[in-house]
């Protein structure tokens, strides 16, 4: 090959290389690479040569599903000039997965040019080790049937036979007399709102008085969410995880500062109860006053369930007295 086609080949291998170079600019890590169930963690996206376009659009809350839960973003510009975003992310995942998807768009007056960022493992790291294989001691034999079995089971038919004869048939049989209903007094209606604040009241009275662990503090305190919600729309949200429960009662409402306000809440528990995190005295306190929010806002919000709870306990204990008088 000639030297003018040599060196013309050679330009054109570099321009290609110099075109994938620029065609990826985005760059991601995180701060952590393998996580325990609820860890937060930091992820950076960094766009470098920026000043190439008019305007960079970088991923948002948007980008990021289950198992990844979005806390906030900063975006700012490094000591090198590059585009960059932190991304406060928790971390609900129970296997290793992938943070995948994500892409970063260069705007250039009506022109978008869309930068594919490349999928970043995250590693779930458990704090159970696993057991070694449990095996038996001794092989299992099976054992023969032997007659004296049959012996001794037609022994205690027979013996069921006499106690049933002598002491059951003979026995006479009671006249049975129609109880008399004596009248039920009606228990006064509990309103869901109610058994609300006071499971609050108990609560902070408990931290207050140092009588009660950070452990059972947060179990009561999401246990009290749960149960409202159990209570007013019969949602079997004592059963479900903090997943499924957000999950339904999206059904329930359109209130998007509730539902987050109760998201908060149960996950908060949950980082108690699972994640093995220790709270003090005045994560606490604060707890007690995101309660007290949340039943200002379903107060509000759930004004005409508690009319229709009321409306329908009084029609049963209507029905039972009409029953009452039949009877």
């Amino acid at each position: 090959m000639s030297q003018p086609r040599l060196f013309l080949f050679t330009i054109f291998f570099i321009f290609l290389g110099c075109v994938e170079i620029q065609s990826q600019p985005v760059r991601i890590h995180a701060s952590n690479d393998s996580l325990l169930a609820g860890a937060l963690f930091d992820v950076y996206i960094v766009f470098d040569s920026p000043g190439n376009f008019d305007r960079i659009i970088l991923p948002d809350s948007a980008s990021f599903k289950d198992p990844f839960e979005f806390r906030n973003r900063v975006r700012g510009l490094t000591r090198a000039g590059s585009d960059s975003v932190r991304i406060r992310l928790q971390f609900f995942g129970t296997t290793d997965t992938l943070i995948t998807g994500l892409s970063a768009f260069g705007i250039i007056q009506n022109d978008t040019t869309r930068f594919e960022i490349a999928d970043y493992p995250i590693f779930f790291r458990s704090l159970l080790t696993e057991d070694a294989d449990m095996k038996p001691f001794k092989p299992i034999f099976q054992f023969e049937r032997t007659s004296w079995l049959w012996i001794l089971l037609i022994v205690l038919i027979i013996i069921a036979i006499l106690i049933w004869y002598f002491f059951l048939k003979r026995k006479p049989i009671p006249i049975e007399e129609k109880p008399v209903l004596e009248p039920v007094k009606q228990e006064p209606f509990v309103h869901p709102l109610n058994e609300l604040e006071n499971g609050i009241n108990q609560l902070e009275k408990a931290l207050e008085n140092d009588a009660i662990s950070p452990d059972l503090f947060y179990v009561n305190a999401g246990d009290l969410i749960r149960m409202y919600i159990e209570r007013t729309h019969q949602q079997p949200a004592l059963e479900q995880t903090t997943r499924e429960v957000v999950r339904d009662f999206r059904s329930h409402t359109s209130n998007n500062r509730l539902i987050n306000l109760m998201r908060e809440i149960l996950q908060e528990c949950d980082m108690v109860k699972f994640a093995k995190f220790s709270p003090d005295y005045d994560l606490m306190a604060e707890m007690i006053v995101k309660l007290r929010h949340y039943a200002s806002v379903v107060s509000r919000e759930d004004d005409i369930i508690y009319r229709n709870l009321q409306a329908s306990y009084n029609r049963k204990y209507i029905d039972y007295e009409l029953n009452n008088e039949k009877s």
